[in-house]
């Protein structure tokens, strides 16, 4: 399969995080929309063999998941200890070269790089009469929506916003293709709450992206529902998705939740597989059988040291 990243730039506040899984249901939502559910149809069964088109989460720009690493942490002053331990991020080139505790630890030591994590914000909201159309006085209510910050290495005091992401594709599609289906499927915003101003996500370029293909291990860049068995040499982090439907097929359906299901996130490592990929997709998490999840994602070799 072709690997391609794609630039996404976000404007504004997200409801809901930007995740592999939750972003091929807005891939599956609009081949829905546009093709019809046959074509879904078809679209889902192709997984069983060659996926046609697998995601990864969005990483900040020039940004990858920090990687579970099987040697032990180097002594380090106790006073960074604790925060080397929430590093969510490190450079792309990072795991370009060879990598482990001790590189991590001199880059981010010589603050080389900043803590970058997930905020959450309120944004206030104005009640609206929907009758008159008019604002209800007094009736003020904060809505919570989440930011990505970037914390200043040279002062801890001072945060920039992040609203530019990358996403890692693997396709069997050309470039055109898989550009066309991102923004078909971010066109009408992304997540939850889209359509009161959140998730409102450009998709500014799709590259042709050169993976790393050789190493001795490999990191999952979105979230997979895999046997551990599939995986050796797993060294996991653990994700819970409690999902919702869409608002059409949940006034159909009557049942807007699916069933939790645990994946291994971005992040986690395993051994060298045969395929760039891992998972399956993941079906029985609704009472109508025509619901799924995704539970597919690529994976980029490393060598850790």
């Amino acid at each position: 399969m072709n690997w391609y990243i794609a630039t996404l730039e976000v404007k504004g506040v997200l409801k809901t995080p930007l995740v592999s899984d939750t972003l091929w249901g807005h891939i599956a939502w609009s081949i829905a929309l546009n093709r019809g559910e046959e074509a879904l149809r078809d679209f889902i069964a192709q997984y069983d063999a060659t996926p046609p088109l697998l995601c990864s989460h969005a990483f900040p720009e020039g940004f990858l998941p920090m990687p579970k690493l099987r040697g032990e942490i180097p002594a380090i002053d106790p006073s960074k200890f604790k925060k080397l331990l929430k590093l969510s991020f490190i450079p792309a080139e990072m795991l370009a070269k060879p990598c482990g505790w001790q590189q991590i630890i001199d880059a981010f030591q010589a603050q080389q790089f900043p803590e970058i994590s997930m905020q959450s914000v309120n944004r206030i909201r104005n009640s609206i009469n929907r009758e008159t159309s008019t604002v209800q006085e007094g009736l003020l209510w904060a809505e919570r929506g989440y930011v990505w910050e970037k914390r200043n290495p040279d002062d801890e005091t001072q945060t920039m916003r992040i609203t530019r992401f990358n996403i890692y594709c693997q396709s069997v599609w050309s470039l055109a293709e898989v550009q066309a289906m991102l923004n078909s499927a971010l066109a009408f915003g992304y997540g939850g709450k889209a359509g009161v101003g959140y998730g409102n996500i450009k998709v500014i370029s799709v590259m042709p992206y050169n993976a790393p293909e050789t190493g001795n291990r490999m990191i999952l860049l979105g979230a997979v529902a895999e046997k551990p068995s599939k995986l050796p040499g797993l060294r996991s982090n653990v994700t819970v998705r409690r999902g919702k439907l869409g608002p059409q097929m949940a006034l159909e359906l009557q049942n807007p939740f699916k069933k939790p299901i645990a994946l291994f996130d971005a992040g986690s490592t395993c051994d060298m597989l045969a395929n760039a990929f891992a998972g399956t997709v993941i079906r029985n998490v609704h009472t109508d059988q025509r619901i799924v999840s995704m539970g597919m994602a690529p994976l980029m070799a490393f060598t850790e040291i």
